[in-house]
């Protein structure tokens, strides 16, 4: 159970809610995904019956039966005594005598698919006089179908994976998160090319700002999926590094042609203290993203007619990179956890090119080039400075 604990505060991102049974079909772990859809706290459900949270019908009953399930659609009831429509997967808890002494049941709110289905039908109907239209449109269920589908065929394989990070929890993490990449990337190609298609050829008002929402929402997923994957191959110990010697001024001076236009727009101006001579052999281009992600953050939270300011300190073995501006700033909590993955500030403000993962991809290339980072803030409104370390030129080995 202590293992089922841990494992569940890795994955911050998922959405599937999780229950653990004992073989007295009590209640002994939920996760913090089941009490914000439920209603409940931990203190609720603690020791209690796990029946009360399922509608009691046939499908429901084969759970208390502790049954190895697969996909199976049932409904859930809340605090409030709504019911949602979800499905479930288990798998047998077995101790070290090979008996079976609990269950995991991983349960995924399929509301929005439930209610997609709906839209789809009721555009279907509106459709009808429109020979072309209707089969546009049927073209797009089969493809629904096919992603709910092929979901539903991964249900089984991501609850294996789970239980796998149970036992290894970090090493499982990272394989996890890769495998979920690749799976998400393939069905957001056809996504991307069909919607605005579907815009296009609609006439309805309301349908339309509907498919807004949905582009809107995959290309925020895309972003996300092309950024995990990144950050999956830099957690990798195989990462290689394609080391070049070069001036780090020049390399700047280059990022901050790049975003000549972001500064001239916010009227923010840029001090630079750096040496002419300081030359680093390290993976250009990796380096240019970490500066280039440290810049483009600084511009973004910055107010117009401020300073960014870049310094370069020698550190013995080390040259020390501060990138300073004067901007939001940031309190000691949200310092310690800066770079932390899928962390975000302010979750409340709608940023789709945010996906919480830039500054992690920042301290893992730090890291992989044997340096250091970290942040520094007076406070809210105070501006916040970031710092990193790079060994010099001729101390790598």
């Amino acid at each position: 159970i202590t293992e089922i604990k841990d494992a569940e505060k890795i994955y911050p991102t998922l959405h599937d809610m999780l229950i653990v049974i004992n073989k007295d079909k009590k209640i002994q772990l939920v996760n913090a995904e089941l009490q914000k859809n439920l209603g409940y706290n931990k203190k609720q459900l603690m020791g209690q019956e796990v029946d009360i949270l399922f509608d009691s019908d046939k499908n429901s009953e084969n759970i208390f039966n502790f049954e190895k399930i697969k996909n199976l659609e049932t409904q859930m009831i809340t605090k409030n005594k709504e019911k949602i429509p979800v499905q479930i997967s288990t798998k047998r808890l077995i101790d070290r005598n090979d008996e079976q002494n609990g269950l995991i049941i991983v349960v995924r709110d399929i509301t929005e698919i439930k209610t997609s289905e709906q839209k789809l039908k009721r555009y279907v109907e509106k459709l009808e006089k429109n020979e072309l239209a209707m089969i546009s449109m049927l073209e797009d269920l089969k493809i629904s179908e096919k992603n709910i589908n092929n979901l539903n065929k991964n249900l089984e394989q991501k609850v294996k994976e789970r239980s796998n990070e149970i036992e290894k929890l970090l090493k499982q993490k990272d394989e996890f998160i890769d495998q979920l990449s690749h799976d998400l990337k393939n069905p957001l190609t056809p996504l991307t090319t069909l919607l605005p298609i579907i815009k296009k050829k609609t006439q309805d008002e309301e349908v339309s700002e509907l498919v807004d929402v949905a582009i809107r929402n995959t290309k925020y997923i895309k972003n996300l999926v092309k950024n995990t994957l990144h950050l999956a191959r830099l957690n990798s110990p195989n990462t290689k590094l394609n080391y070049e010697e070069f001036n780090l001024l020049e390399k700047i001076q280059d990022i901050i042609k790049k975003n000549k236009l972001a500064l001239e727009k916010n009227r923010i101006v840029l001090d630079l203290d750096f040496s002419q001579n300081l030359n680093i052999e390290a993976d250009k281009l990796k380096i240019e993203e970490l500066i280039n992600n440290l810049i483009s953050n600084s511009i973004k939270y910055s107010p117009k007619k401020s300073i960014i300011r870049i310094k370069a300190e020698d550190e013995d073995d080390f040259v020390k990179i501060s990138i300073s501006d004067e901007g939001v700033g940031m309190t000691e909590e949200q310092i310690n956890h800066i770079f932390d993955e899928f962390y975000k500030i302010d979750e409340s403000r709608s940023d789709y090119f945010s996906t919480g993962l830039g500054l992690t991809i920042c301290k893992r290339i730090v890291e992989h080039h044997g340096g250091n980072i970290w942040a520094d803030s007076m406070g809210p409104g105070k501006g916040s400075t970031f710092n990193f370390t790079l060994k010099k030129s001729q101390e790598r080995s």
